[in-house]
């Protein structure tokens, strides 16, 4: 089931950054004009417009992470009111219209808990809250299917969060995360734990719909097929109390025809040389940093200067490529990702290997060596990864990656100038 997801508050600012024709209906530079007729006119347009293509009535409606909600615009036309007030006000107004276009509505939930938060001062995880609530919820309320999005999992939080939201609403939706909107590859080791901590709580809690994430924003320079052996943990979560790795890895192998092995490997790339992952959930991306910096500014140099990077990248290249050869069917996923490391092998402590030639007072040559073997690897994943997006993905976003190999290569053929 394809099930369309909008925006209908906040998380806007592609759109109202055209001030000319949106500025009468935004309350800021992300977020909708709460209260305006002219705002949902707008809305309505979108509803029609994101569910006119599928054959479900259900839609998402979005309404999440509104930061600033009331605090624009909307405090200067109508005075200050609470944000709590201010969202509830709205999305009453929008379910009227997702009603009347015969529609199922479902939102993230983190707005009735950052509401609260900010009017009352209190200690929160994000917008997690690891203490009862009590909500006032009158009878003739229209609240849709609410997401819990947890993409952390602290055990006592999470249960606690889903019991909170039980309160607003019997249909409680959970979403998990599968990150590889940071890098070149799945983070491997943060998701197995994300999905471990919140799923058997579902569970506990008789949540029967559990949904995963995987989101593109960021201009992730993977891509979703990393995401797959993530996808059969959530799958197998559905079918058994307690997953076994053995058995998760064989229903991949079977489901999937490659083996899993090749996918856990992907994690490699941001964890180099030894580099276990953080003991809390957090975001890191040594792939995407070490390709894209500066070759001649290096501001992360300082941060890898001990790192045997090549070694690492080198080795993890001969394993992509072994991974390219033994899963047919994954053969240019795995290329792709051979010429990453190969990439990585040679720009990854570019920075660090040229002051020091410099600095030893290295021939010039030696370094425009250096620089020229980053140029001609960079190019080449320039054009693997092009044909692989094309294949795979809609034109939309490659602009952007273009742009980030134009200027890294431009940057490299300055340092060929200035030595």
């Amino acid at each position: 089931e394809i099930v369309p997801c909008i925006q209908t508050l906040g998380h806007l600012s592609n759109v109202l950054r055209w001030t000319g024709v949106y500025g009468d209906i935004s309350d800021d530079r992300t977020t909708l004009l709460a209260g305006e007729d002219k705002t949902y006119e707008m809305i309505k347009k979108m509803l029609v417009s994101a569910s006119a293509p599928v054959r479900t009535k259900r839609i998402h409606i979005g309404m999440d992470e509104a930061w600033r909600l009331g605090l624009g615009e909307y405090i200067k036309k109508n005075g200050y009111k609470k944000g709590s007030e201010i969202f509830r006000q709205h999305l009453d107004r929008v379910m009227v219209i997702a009603r009347e276009l015969g529609l199922e509505p479902m939102i993230w939930v983190d707005m009735f808990f950052r509401t609260i938060i900010e009017e009352n001062g209190l200690p929160s995880l994000d917008y997690r809250i690891d203490f009862d609530i009590n909500f006032t919820k009158n009878v003739d309320d229209d609240i849709p299917a609410l997401i819990y999005w947890d993409y952390n999992g602290y055990p006592d939080t999470t249960r606690t969060m889903i019991k909170n939201c039980k309160k607003l609403s019997d249909d409680i939706i959970v979403a998990g995360a599968l990150r590889n909107n940071r890098g070149f590859a799945q983070k491997y080791e943060i998701d197995n734990k994300n999905a471990d901590t919140i799923l058997p709580i579902c569970k506990e809690l008789g949540i029967r719909n559990v949904m995963v994430t995987i989101w593109g924003d960021n201009a992730p320079e993977g891509n979703h097929f990393s995401s797959l052996l993530g996808i059969q943990l959530y799958a197998e979560h559905c079918f058994s109390e307690v997953v076994d790795k053995v058995m998760w890895y064989s229903r991949f192998e079977f489901c999937a025809k490659c083996n899993p092995k090749a996918f856990e490997d992907l994690k490699l790339f941001d964890m180099p040389c030894g580099i276990k992952e953080p003991d809390t959930i957090v975001n890191y991306n040594f792939s995407k940093y070490l390709l894209w910096q500066d070759p001649l500014l290096g501001l992360f140099d300082a941060n890898i200067a001990e790192l045997d990077l090549k070694t690492h990248y080198e080795k993890l290249a001969n394993s992509m490529k072994e991974h390219a050869v033994s899963n047919p069917e994954y053969k240019m996923f795995f290329e792709f990702y051979e010429a990453a490391a190969v990439a990585l092998s040679v720009k990854a402590d570019l920075g660090v290997t040229l002051r020091k030639l410099y600095k030893n007072g290295g021939k010039l040559d030696d370094i425009r060596t250096n620089i020229m073997s980053a140029i001609t690897v960079i190019k080449n994943l320039h054009r693997i990864h092009r044909d692989f997006w094309f294949l795979v993905n809609n034109p939309m976003g490659w602009e952007i990656l273009d742009n980030r190999y134009g200027a890294l290569l431009s940057r490299l053929e300055t340092a060929l100038v200035r030595f």
